[in-house]
């Protein structure tokens, strides 16, 4: 059988505090695998189930993780995923955030990034 590539932005809904809180991921396909971008906050395995047997995939499907950076909000599930998968699915980030996400610390913006202004930091070297 063959499996159309797509694309689908996937919305990632829960309560934080008594405040709505929303973290938009993604979901791209072909017909070799399944990938995610980012994994929303901690605690969110069961929504992105969910969103994957929404788009006809089953979580084993699933092959890879992109994530775009360490911020909780977007690394925060990979770790029950990585767990819930027994460790098959491949993690893809760029390389000076890999410390971080495994290590579980945020990283240092004001040391390791330049300010951009309004709260936005870009790698030093840019």
């Amino acid at each position: 059988m063959t499996v159309k590539a797509g694309i689908n932005a996937i919305k990632l809904e829960m309560n934080a505090g008594g405040r709505p809180f929303v973290v938009h991921a993604a979901l791209l396909w072909d017909d070799h695998d399944v990938i995610l971008v980012d994994t929303g906050i901690p605690g969110q395995t069961e929504l992105i189930r969910d969103a994957l047997a929404k788009e006809g995939f089953a979580f084993d499907k699933l092959t890879k993780i992109i994530i775009t950076h360490q911020d909780l909000d977007h690394i925060g599930s990979l770790p029950e995923l990585i767990e819930a998968s027994g460790g098959r699915i491949k993690v893809l980030a760029h390389e000076l955030t890999k410390p971080y996400i495994f290590r579980g610390s945020a990283i240092d913006k004001k040391r390791h990034c330049r300010s951009a202004g309004q709260g936005r930091y870009y790698p030093a070297g840019w």
